[in-house]
């Protein structure tokens, strides 16, 4: 149990810590969407490719732990789809399904498996972005444009989906990570990757959990920060 608690307790206490500064706005509404890119579009997917391209595939790729993962994945998505179909539309149906059957793996499991882990974490932190990415929001986009636009064509809404997975960043990282390890390349080894393996990980996984709450906090108070009267700028409708 004691374990547990320790392994737990210190995600907790980064969403804390992450809630308070929201809170007392420590940092602009700006600023953490900055901090919050960073995460997303550097430190994460640096990780993922550092963890892969030193790791051996075959002990990553695992072809049953995909399979068993993206089953249930589709099956939770089926199961919350029809029942919000009954009382929502396509696209929202769509959205809400996803959220009860998409696992939070880069804010939550990343965090705590890094903890049991190491380093090693990263292994099926990517197999289960590659359903995330490669099914389940595939998925969820085809049905919200269906559900937006009827007329839309299916090719091109293939296309602008497929478009948007190449640029994704972690996707980027995934298949760069197993290609080096595939190719048996040799990363070259500074002592920040390489002596101090141990720590990489957790830099990313800590600032990613502590940004999740900073960035929630800051809501409310970017919303009772209006400008003075007179100042802002008047909404689009009015403006025609």
């Amino acid at each position: 149990m004691l374990s547990l608690i320790q392994i737990i307790a210190p995600v907790f206490l980064l969403i804390a810590l992450g809630y308070g500064l929201g809170r007392g706005q420590v940092f602009s509404p700006d600023q953490v969407r900055g901090f919050g890119r960073l995460v997303l579009l550097v430190a994460l997917p640096a990780l993922i490719f550092n963890a892969l391209a030193n790791a051996r595939m075959a002990t990553v790729f695992r072809p049953d732990y995909l399979l068993v993962y993206g089953l249930a994945s589709l099956g939770s998505f089926a199961l919350g789809y029809g029942w919000f179909r009954r009382q929502a539309d396509v696209a929202t149906s769509a959205v809400r399904a996803l959220g009860m059957s998409c696992s939070n793996t880069a804010f939550v499991g990343l965090p705590i498996l890094t903890q049991l882990l190491g380093a090693a974490a990263a292994g099926p932190v990517a197999l289960n972005m590659l359903i995330e990415n490669l099914v389940m929001m595939p998925l969820v986009l085809a049905l919200v444009e269906a559900g937006r636009s009827r007329h839309s064509h299916p090719l091109r809404m293939a296309k602008t989906i497929a478009g948007g997975l190449v640029r994704t960043p972690m996707l980027i990282a995934i298949v760069l990570g197993g290609l080096f390890s595939v190719a048996g390349l040799a990363l070259p080894a500074p002592a920040a990757l390489h002596g101090r393996s141990s720590t990489v990980p957790r830099s990313p996984a800590a600032w990613t959990e502590l940004l999740t709450k900073l960035g929630a906090a800051s809501i409310p108070s970017r919303r009772s920060q209006r400008p003075p009267g007179g100042t802002h700028s008047p909404p689009a409708s009015s403006r025609r």
